[in-house]
C-alpha cells in the first residue's frame, strides 16, 4: 500500500513536470533540476535488477510505466513537428477554410498538449494500483 502511494506520487509528480516545463514553459531552479535527476536515477537503479526488494513493482511495470513518461516528450516534439508541418503545406487563402484549419489546429493542440497528459497519468494510475496490467 505504502509502496503504491510512493508510485503515485513518483508518476504523477514526473507527468505534472513534463507537463509544466514542456507546456507551460515553467523554468525550472537549478536545484528542482537536482533533485529530479536524483530521483529519477535513484529510481532507475533500485528497478535495475540490481536490488531485489519485495515491496516494489517489477522493473518490467516500473519501465512501462515510465515508458508513457517518456513518451510524453516524445509526443511533445513530434506534435510540434507536426504542426510545422502541417501549416507550411496548407497555404490557404479562402477565409471559411482558414477557420476549419485553425479550429482543427485548436482540438489537435487540446488533445495533444492537454488529453493524453490525463489519459496517461490514468493508465499510471490504474497500472499502479492493479487495476490493469502494466
Amino acid at each position: 500500500m505504502f509502496a503504491n502511494i510512493l508510485y503515485t506520487f513518483f508518476f504523477l509528480s514526473l507527468d505534472l513536470l513534463i507537463y509544466l516545463v514542456l507546456i507551460e514553459k515553467y523554468k525550472l531552479g537549478r536545484k528542482a533540476i537536482q533533485i529530479t535527476s536524483i530521483v529519477v536515477i535513484i529510481s532507475l537503479v533500485i528497478h535495475s535488477g540490481f536490488l531485489q526488494f519485495t515491496f516494489l513493482k517489477s522493473s518490467e511495470d516500473f519501465f512501462n510505466l515510465l515508458f508513457f513518461s517518456v513518451a510524453l516528450i516524445i509526443f511533445y516534439f513530434l506534435g510540434n513537428y507536426q504542426v510545422a508541418k502541417f501549416k507550411s503545406l496548407n497555404q490557404i487563402s479562402d477565409l471559411r477554410s482558414q477557420q476549419l484549419q485553425e479550429f482543427v489546429l485548436k482540438a489537435y493542440d487540446i488533445m495533444r498538449n492537454k488529453i493524453i497528459y490525463v489519459l496517461v497519468a490514468a493508465y499510471q494510475l490504474l497500472g499502479i494500483w492493479g487495476l490493469i496490467e502494466p
